[in-house]
């Protein structure tokens, strides 16, 4: 045994001494003009006989990294190809950090037509779309952009959805959006890139985003404007866009308006069914008009006195106005009127610096929400005021590095204060309250490339907040809510990812201030001062698949959501009382499909799938579990040259409460597209062509049951043309179509 020992000894000291160690070469790409990293640039790595030991391409900051088995001392051959640069060669021993700068060849893109398939979704710990030249041709507004990208859409009403979910962080280049209803304000044909983040950054753990979308663009000098409106036949439906935006030399100036205007009809069902004396009510009531209109404005001015620096500076307003008269269905008497004002103001100022290593960003930013409501009630001869005010001050630093050529750090602190105060008026009494609150977050998140194939994600954000209502109530927490991705690719096109993260969403005003105030007849709605916030984990395992313009995905997940706010019911008055409170822990199990390719030169398909299984075990009077399936669905056929087709739905499944379910509404629509021009396209739109905008909501006890259902009138025909004109720089780019296995044939 000793002498087997021995033996094995020596074989590891032999093997050992003949083994090679890793070789790793990484670096940036920069343009020798202008010195910007340069994206698609391709390194093969070569012995100095020219045995070839590997390859690959520059990312979006210009980054490379090459590993291999070989000997740290001897000196390596790298050659540097790009169609628009001239090639270069160096001979090197294995580094890190180098820096190479390409002069450009002069080579016109237009002169060059490249064969192949481009794979146009790479996906590790985040989906990147590469927006070709062809498809911005295809789409005059970025909205029209993220409808063709695989898991995402774009409602009728401008709404983004990721993987059937609306809570979406939108960014440009890094930077929030103000309101994602400002998306279409990014020029269409400056869009390079769209990064979706399928687990939110730790930065954004404490604003209860479900993913993020990070829109990419590319600075050039010229005038964009856009006008886009849009109006029902029988004038119940106006919708309006315009953009101007300005890029010269270092200033860009940006202004949208947005107009919305909706008259429609509306009807409520409230079913009250009381358990012990087997009895049913009804109450059914019409809104005719429910109206409401929002004019939306946007100023932004970034100043660029180096490609480094910029300064910026934006505001946006809000002017939403509702208005409803409810009537009983049956005998057709007045019930009550009200009357909304809401006024949003958000402004906003920044300074960012950037290079190829490191980004630093600071932010500060006011918010104002101003929010009056009147409503009368005919019958009891009763009027209601209410009115919310609430300010919040806002900074933001963050720092983002680059660790040696493999990993990345990004970190900040954010702190936010909020004065919310709110005041109810009825015939009989003045009821006001309000808090003062303070959120700090301080958060860090690590990006680790391992190698060619292993990519380590891993983030912490630790969030505290204090909330102090006038009468004295204190609340106080401290939340961590840590984040972790190991993703795991191999031959190009396959990729899996594993990933844990977590995040947290805040009770608004009204769920938080004790006033009782009747919703419908005979059901009232008050607040829970001590609500607290929800906080939401999920662990998921994707695998993905990508090749050419195919994308499929699946994944299954787990989610937790403790101290969900729920609905709950107890008796009140001649009828029910609706208030508040925390559940502690809500389970879903689930799986996510997702496809998208172009099925034909002339139709792609973009559909997603989930079905799940949501488990609440403090529910005493409902189903403790419920299976649904959430699905969506976009098909676009190009049927000519200049007409085109796109038929959207979403289906929405039953969401489980506490004793109980929500069923929100499905969407659908089916859109006819005609391009005049290169500036001009003229759009037949149906809204809701299947079905109906419906939702209902059930809620049970001991003793009865209510069952509120809602069904708004929104089947319309649309009419509507976008005008795009641009005035500058012209892009003479054709597509780049690249090999699936090579990048460039």
């Amino acid at each position: 045994m000793k002498n087997i020992f021995l033996l094995l000894v020596l074989t590891l000291c032999i093997a050992s001494g003949f083994a090679q160690n890793e070789v790793r070469f990484s670096g940036f790409i920069l343009d020798a003009n202008d010195n910007q990293p340069v994206e698609f640039v391709n390194i093969n790595l070569l012995r100095q006989d020219s045995t070839y030991l590997g390859s690959a391409i520059t990312d979006s900051l210009g980054h490379f990294s090459i590993s291999f088995q070989g000997d740290l001392n001897n000196n390596y051959m790298l050659n540097f190809s790009h169609l628009t640069y001239e090639k270069k060669s160096i001979l090197s021993t294995p580094a890190d950090n180098i820096r190479v700068q390409l002069n450009p060849s002069g080579y016109n893109l237009s002169e060059v037509q490249v064969k192949g398939i481009r794979t146009k979704a790479i996906n590790r710990l985040n989906m990147e779309y590469l927006v070709s030249e062809n498809l911005k041709k295809q789409c005059d507004l970025t909205s029209e952009i993220l409808e063709k990208i695989p898991t995402l859409f774009v409602d009728c009403n401008s709404n983004v959805y990721v993987k059937g979910n609306s809570n979406v962080l939108l960014l440009k280049d890094g930077v929030k959006i103000s309101h994602k209803s400002m998306l279409d304000l990014i020029p269409s044909g400056s869009v390079q890139k769209v990064i979706v983040s399928y687990h939110i950054p730790s930065k954004y753990a404490n604003e209860n985003y479900s993913a993020a979308i990070n829109i990419i663009t590319k600075r050039t000098d010229g005038l964009t404007l856009l006008i886009s409106p849009k109006a029902s036949v029988d004038n119940s439906w106006y919708d309006t866009k315009a953009n101007l935006n300005l890029e010269k030399g270092k200033n860009s100036v940006m202004f949208g308006y947005r107009m919305h205007y909706r008259d429609l009809i509306a009807h409520t069902t409230n079913t009250k069914f009381d358990l012990s004396e087997a009895t049913k009510t009804f109450a059914e009531i019409k809104s005719n008009p429910y109206s409401w209109k929002d004019n939306e404005l946007f100023a932004g001015y970034t100043y660029n006195p180096s490609s480094k620096v910029q300064f910026g500076a934006e505001g946006y307003l809000s002017l939403f106005r509702e208005n409803a008269k409810k009537e009983y269905e049956l005998d057709h008497r007045k019930y009550n009127g009200y009357h909304e004002r809401f006024n949003t103001q958000n402004y906003k100022a920044f300074v960012s610096y950037k290079d190829s290593v490191r980004q630093a960003l600071v932010e500060v930013s006011y918010n104002n929400e101003n929010i009056k409501d009147e409503d009368e009630y005919f019958l009891s001869q009763i009027q209601t005021f209410q009115n919310t005010l609430k300010d919040s001050y806002r900074f933001n630093a963050e720092y983002n590095t680059k660790i040696a050529s493999k990993a990345e750090l990004n970190s900040g602190f954010k702190y936010e204060h909020v004065s919310n105060r709110g005041s109810y008026v009825n015939s009989e009494k003045l009821f006001s309250g309000g808090y003062h609150g303070n959120t700090y977050s301080l958060y860090a998140e690590c990006n680790y490339i391992a190698n060619n194939h292993i990519t380590i994600n891993g983030g912490l954000n630790m969030y505290s907040y204090q909330r102090k209502f006038d009468e004295g109530q204190e609340v106080k927490n401290f939340n961590i809510f840590p984040k972790f991705m190991l993703s795991y690719a191999w031959n190009i096109h396959h990729n899996i990812t594993f990933a844990y993260s977590s995040h947290i969403k805040e009770p608004t005003l009204w769920s938080l201030l004790p006033f009782v105030k009747e919703e419908t007849p005979g059901i009232y709605s008050k607040g829970t001062p001590d609500l607290k916030p929800v906080r939401t984990d999920k662990i998921s395992c994707e695998y993905s698949f990508s090749k050419g313009n195919l994308y499929v995905s699946l994944t299954p997940y787990y989610k937790q959501i403790k101290n969900k706010i729920v609905s709950m019911e107890e008796n009140y008055l001649d009828g029910s009382l609706v208030y508040n409170d925390n559940l502690k822990k809500y389970q879903e199990w689930g799986t996510e499909l997702s496809f998208s390719d172009n099925l034909f030169s002339w139709w792609i398909v973009n559909a997603n799938v989930c079905g799940y299984r949501q488990y609440i075990s403090e529910n005493s009077y409902y189903n403790k579990c419920l299976n649904t399936i959430d699905w969506q669905l976009v098909s676009y056929w190009s049927l000519a040259k200049k007409w085109a087709i796109t038929l959207q739905y979403i289906h929405n499944g039953k969401q489980l409460s506490y004793n109980g379910y929500i069923k929100p509404s499905n969407t659908n629509l089916a859109q006819l597209t005609y391009k005049v021009n290169k500036r001009m396209k003229l759009y037949l739109i149906y809204v809701y062509p299947f079905g109906k905008m419906d939702d209902e909501r059930y809620i049970c006890s001991d003793k009865k049951t209510i069952t509120t259902y809602q069904k708004i009138d929104v089947q319309k025909v649309l009419l509507s043309f976008t005008y795009n004109f641009n005035k500058g720089k012209k892009s003479n780019k054709k597509d780049i179509y690249i090999n699936v296995d090579k990048k460039y044939e």
